[in-house]
């Protein structure tokens, strides 16, 4: 794998057998997309509301909330204005 060609083609054909593993996100968001016209035709409100929250995620619109464990460092920096004392 030290070869530059070699490498770049390996990660093609690998790209290439996820997306034929899984699916385009196209296929997905149709398939999300037919289940909620379904719930929707049929009055089922609990899938629709599960199928619309399904929908707003797989579309990035929606975020699952995350908490953020955030250290921080307080840095002391001295400053003198421009034209003030040296």
């Amino acid at each position: 794998m030290s070869n530059p060609k070699i490498k770049a083609e390996v990660e093609r054909i690998q790209a290439k057998a996820v997306v034929a593993a899984l699916g385009s996100k196209a296929e997905l968001l149709n398939l999300i997309w037919k289940s909620l016209e379904q719930a929707a035709a049929e009055g089922a409100r609990r899938d629709l509301y599960a199928g619309s929250e399904l929908w707003l995620k797989a579309t990035g619109q929606l975020v699952e909330k995350r908490e953020i464990d955030q250290t921080s460092t307080v840095v002391e920096i001295e400053w003198q204005p421009p034209g003030g004392p040296q």
